[in-house]
């Protein structure tokens, strides 16, 4: 269990502060995401800043292809996001299974990506981790994992890195003598020949 009336049935996915579980909510009775803190970080304040950061921004955007949020609990013993499950494998598992994208599969993705990217920057909201283990394929690619996120007015000021990096835009890479970090590095995260071949 993770909560009263919530159960993780398997892990989707574990990075350095947060695990992802596939999960079955009794409320809903419906299978979710469950994005919860690393049990030995359950009291890291920068953890759980990064998951209440992210459970904001989720409340604000609403897009067909962004991963919707159904709530979180920040305060409980093990804060967590719930998010929809989507069907679908992450676009790294195509890639590295099946190689290159065809056209006919990549011009969609890159129109549902961009569109995702486009609605953000108008929302003041810069992803900052596009790449194919944050696209689920389904109809339509969803973007996930938020957890570095980060609202436009945050950005100025930046000193270090942020992002994945073999995937960040050189102002990602460098923010002092490349910067300023806009919603443009989203673009270059898009348009990363690496993340479709």
């Amino acid at each position: 269990p993770i909560d009263d009336g919530l159960s993780a049935l398997r892990l989707l996915g574990a990075g350095e502060r947060y695990e992802t579980y596939l999960a079955h909510d009794e409320r809903r009775l419906a299978l979710v995401g469950v994005k919860v803190v690393r049990p030995d970080l359950t009291t890291d304040a920068v953890a759980r800043r990064g998951l209440a950061r992210e459970a904001e921004l989720l409340v604000r955007l609403s897009h067909p292809a962004i991963v919707r949020s159904f709530g979180a609990v920040l305060d409980g013993p093990r804060p967590y996001l719930l998010l929809e499950h989507l069907e679908g494998p992450r676009l790294s598992s195509l890639v590295r299974r099946h190689g290159p994208l065809d056209l006919e599969q990549l011009a969609p993705l890159g129109v549902q990506l961009a569109s995702a990217a486009h609605y953000m920057a108008a929302e003041g909201v810069v992803h900052l981790d596009i790449k194919p283990g944050n696209v689920i394929m389904g109809a339509p690619a969803r973007l996930i994992d938020l957890s570095i996120a980060r609202t436009v007015d945050l950005l100025p000021g930046r000193v270090r890195p942020i992002g994945t990096d073999a995937y960040m835009a050189p102002e990602q890479c460098d923010p002092v003598g490349r910067g300023p970090l806009t919603p443009a590095a989203d673009v270059w995260g898009i348009g990363d020949r690496k993340s479709v071949v």
